[in-house]
């Protein structure tokens, strides 16, 4: 009877064990769930060929928030780290993989609730107009030119103003905290 309860025993109190696996080592860091140590290896992340930014058949499975993936290349996606953030792969930016780009265009989205600002390499950002509305220093930008700001109820005006108002769109992307406000965003 006791060869019984025993096994019985640490088999039903195994359901409530929670511990860390660690890699290269015999104590894992008590906040991680994995931790990994060497001093002369990496970790080799899954290489696979995203075919586009929506491509949610490439990786198996159910698509969750934060996945990370490295991308081999194709046409559509240049290779690198992407992870999987509101339906799409979002690429991670670094030295080699960021350029100098320059803000070329900007435009009123179809629903005409976005303001979609493309750079030289055709980057497009999109922000909420409701959100730039917000924004203190987009709305002393705005403020300074009235007309501008009287066109905005009217967007194609908008796009026509703004591209005719070289001054203005110097003013915005030349301000750093506007920029940073951005990327922010993103």
């Amino acid at each position: 009877m006791i060869k019984k309860i025993i096994p019985l025993t640490a088999l039903f109190f195994s359901g409530y064990v929670t511990a860390q696996v660690g890699v290269g080592t015999k104590k894992p860091a008590d906040a991680t769930m994995l931790d990994v140590t060497a001093t002369d290896k990496g970790v080799l992340l899954p290489r696979v060929n995203l075919l586009s930014q929506t491509d949610n058949t490439t990786v198996k499975g159910k698509l969750i928030e934060s996945l990370l993936v490295y991308n081999i290349g194709s046409s559509n996606l240049k290779a690198g780290f992407y992870y999987w953030f509101q339906n799409k792969w979002t690429p991670l930016l670094s030295g080699a993989t960021f350029t100098d780009t320059t803000n070329k265009s900007f435009t009123i989205s179809e629903d005409q609730e976005r303001l979609v600002i493309t750079d030289t390499e055709n980057n497009k950002v999109e922000l909420e107009i409701k959100d730039i509305a917000k924004n203190s220093v987009f709305v002393t930008n705005l403020t300074e030119n009235s007309e501008f700001v009287t066109k905005l109820v009217e967007n194609k005006e908008f796009i026509t103003k703004l591209g005719d108002n070289i001054e203005f769109v110097e003013n915005i992307t030349n301000n750093q905290e506007f920029i940073e406000n951005i990327i922010n965003k993103l």
